[in-house]
């Protein structure tokens, strides 16, 4: 599985097949592809993700923050995929002799980021060959043997932690899964402390994923997207409400009782629309 030349191929493999919206998200953002090279549909989706642009500049790849709608494939496909992907491809030639890499998901509980690893030990499990490389699981954590003898670590932390549990480690990724809803023990928002220890963990050929449902007009979630999209500079930025990503008869039935039901929760939760700052913060 080493020499998986893409994301995309990767995840073919699996037996995943994506949306279109999703194989555009993902060929940008994971597999490197310029938005300005897609033509027809696809270039129409990009415009509507990523905003009008036709080139990612090579700094703004290594983190993509994906602000998404509710029940499109968040967790699944852009956090537990990519990580699995990265955790058995990504180069592992700087690390020293005996050193352990990592990719890690980071989640407001870890309710939901045990729920996140199952997803990357269920992928993991549907192909013999990746099954055989799974080691010492845990609740939390599970060890990937790559040919050659390299190791990665698979693990779950919640934002309580905040940056303290991540210093000293390689990561070939890291996924703040929900970090507009990220926590400290102290109920203080940590989201940038969180960000700011990875980051400059991230090893070559890895990336650092912040993807949410949208909260308030403030932190780490809308300040990056706001400074990078339709312009990345150090982030690539993608928007995707629900029924972009998933464009299906039966999502589209959900998303329309709810914004029936309360059209304010129905903008936030499936059009990824921010709420203002103050309304937020009660």
């Amino acid at each position: 599985m080493t020499q998986v030349a893409s994301f995309t191929q990767f995840v073919a493999g699996l037996g995943v097949t994506l949306t279109p919206a999703q194989r555009v998200l993902a060929l940008v953002a994971y597999d490197g592809l310029e938005p300005g090279a897609l033509v027809g549909e696809e270039r129409a989706i990009a415009r509507v993700i990523f905003g009008d642009i036709e080139v990612v500049p090579p700094e703004a790849r290594h983190v993509l923050v994906a602000v998404c709608g509710a029940r499109a494939g968040k967790s699944y496909v852009l956090c537990a995929l990519r990580l699995l992907h990265l955790a058995l491809t990504a180069p592992l030639d700087s690390l020293a002799p005996g050193e352990l890499a990592a990719a890690l998901i980071v989640a407001p509980d870890l309710r939901l980021g045990r729920q996140t690893l199952r997803f990357i030990i269920g992928a993991a499990k549907r192909s013999k060959p990746i099954a055989s490389l799974i080691s010492a699981e845990t609740a939390d954590s599970f060890i990937l043997r790559r040919e050659g003898g390299r190791a990665v670590s698979v693990e779950t932390l919640p934002a309580t932690r905040g940056g303290s549990a991540v210093r000293g480690r390689s990561l070939v990724a890291a996924a703040l899964d929900e970090a507009a809803f990220f926590r400290d023990s102290d109920f203080i928002i940590n989201d940038t402390e969180i960000f700011k220890a990875l980051a400059p963990r991230i090893m070559p050929g890895g990336q650092l994923i912040v993807a949410s449902t949208p909260w308030a007009e403030t932190g780490l979630l809308h300040d990056l997207f706001v400074a990078n999209h339709g312009r990345p500079s150090n982030a690539l930025a993608a928007h995707a409400p629900t029924t972009t990503l998933r464009n299906d008869a039966r999502t589209r039935s959900m998303v329309e009782r709810e914004r029936e039901r309360d059209p304010d929760n129905a903008a936030r939760e499936f059009d990824a629309v921010f709420m203002t700052a103050g309304s937020g913060l009660l």
